[in-house]
């Protein structure tokens, strides 16, 4: 009885040790966020969601606690404190609250105005998604193709809004559709295009 109860606790501390490294690599595909920049927190969000294969939501809580620092973790701390079971709280539920405390309404009101108006702020924010979907694609071990990949730009006007970069590369502007961009074109390496869309659930 003895030498199978050190075999069970063996396997426990393992199986305990394998948990805990993935969480870790997760942990390291998320850019950690303080909450200084609701910018930053809500590609944070992003990147959290990004994430796939946590073995329960026990795991997704302590993945989402180590991504964070500062008043950002003291403010997710103190929600976390105020649930019944820290363990079963919801990602929607803590991503509500986190927007709520640090994202405001007037804020997000604000930017979205900008946007509608000024190209100068349009951009920065493409830049932004981009390179959310570039750290999406490294993390599936895929490369997006900059060369295949064209910015269509639409207004009255013809002044030339400022550079879009993405993968290394600065896009061109383009005023007219193209349909000759295809999947594989705009993809170098696609050797984990299945996982990624299992992933995705396309």
């Amino acid at each position: 009885m003895d030498q199978e109860a050190a075999l069970r606790t063996q396997a426990e501390i393992a199986a305990r040790n394998e948990r805990r490294q993935i969480i870790l690599n997760e942990i390291n595909k998320v850019t950690k966020c303080d909450g200084s920049d609701p910018t930053l927190v809500r590609q944070w969000i992003q990147e959290i969601q990004l994430v796939r294969g946590l073995p329960d939501n026990a795991a997704a809580i302590e993945l989402i606690s180590g991504s964070t620092c500062g008043a950002f973790k003291l403010e997710l701390e103190a929600f976390l404190a105020q649930q019944p079971n820290r363990d079963a709280v919801l990602w929607e539920d803590i991503r509500t609250h986190l927007l709520q405390c640090f994202v405001s309404a007037d804020h997000a009101e604000f930017h979205r105005g900008l946007l509608t108006k000024d190209p100068a702020l349009i951009c920065p924010a493409i830049e932004e998604d981009l390179r959310i979907a570039a750290k999406w694609a490294d993390i599936w071990g895929m490369r997006f193709n900059a060369s295949k990949t064209v910015a269509m730009y639409i207004s009255q006007t013809t002044a030339t809004p400022p550079p879009i970069t993405f993968a290394g590369a600065t896009l061109e502007y383009s005023h007219e559709p193209t349909s000759t961009v295809t999947w594989d074109s705009c993809i170098l390496d696609s050797s984990g295009l299945s996982s990624a869309a299992q992933a995705l659930q396309i």
